[in-house]
């Protein structure tokens, strides 16, 4: 859901106002040590120079300006926070669109094999092993955070589990509707029922959105 007309406030209270009414503020994840963080757990989501690292050492890619393939937020936690909140206070002058795709239109266009491999089919993640999309509807997926678990654990991809991960990428992208948000725009996103990314842009654009995450 788009709400237009969010007002800019220094310190983030539409923002906070409208987190708040949805539940509690998560916490995880903020990127304390790239100095993006502002009170009440705000995340500045803007390009900077040169490659940042999260707290886990990994690259951080919201602080890039590259495309941001499809993913659901916090996939490295058991139950990741349901919703994403995304206000626009400059958008870039070209690019840096928002990608959008809801597990609905997923599973409307998988065939038979596809649906049981997002259904059935468990990679890894920080977390634990887990489905695409479990039979609750709850839909997570970040390429990485499975490329990085399987990393970590010393165990690489299966062929079968590399292959999927590649066409569900594939599949995916293809789907992805884009959005593009102007200042004042804020952007409440189903974090359990939608992937999300972006579309690269210009480094030096000043694109700058802010970011809450809510339980």
């Amino acid at each position: 859901m788009r709400i237009r007309d969010v007002p800019l406030h220094p310190e983030n209270q539409a923002l906070r106002a409208l987190a708040a009414e949805l539940g509690p503020v998560s916490t995880r994840g903020l990127s304390h040590r790239a100095g993006l963080v502002e009170s009440g757990a705000v995340q500045r989501v803007e390009a900077l120079p040169g490659p940042v690292l999260d707290q886990y050492a990994k690259s951080l890619r919201s602080a890039g300006s590259d495309a941001f393939a499809l993913h659901s937020d916090e996939s490295f936690c058991l139950r990741p926070a349901r919703w994403v909140l995304l206000h626009c206070w400059q958008p870039a002058e070209r690019g840096g669109d928002t990608l959008l795709l809801a597990v609905e239109e997923i599973l409307e266009q998988a065939t038979r094999e596809v649906r049981i491999a997002l259904e059935q089919l468990r990679l890894p993640y920080p977390c634990g092993d887990r489905v695409t999309i479990e039979t609750s509807g709850v839909l997570r997926f970040n390429a990485e955070e499975i490329e990085s678990a399987a990393l970590r654990r010393g165990v690489p991809l299966s062929l079968p589990q590399r292959a999927w991960l590649a066409r569900f990428e594939q599949r995916f992208a293809r789907q992805a509707s884009r959005l593009r948000l102007n200042a004042g725009d804020l952007l409440i996103i189903d974090n359990w029922r939608m992937l999300h990314g972006r579309t690269a842009f210009d480094a030096s654009s000043g694109r700058l959105l802010k970011r809450l995450r809510v339980l």
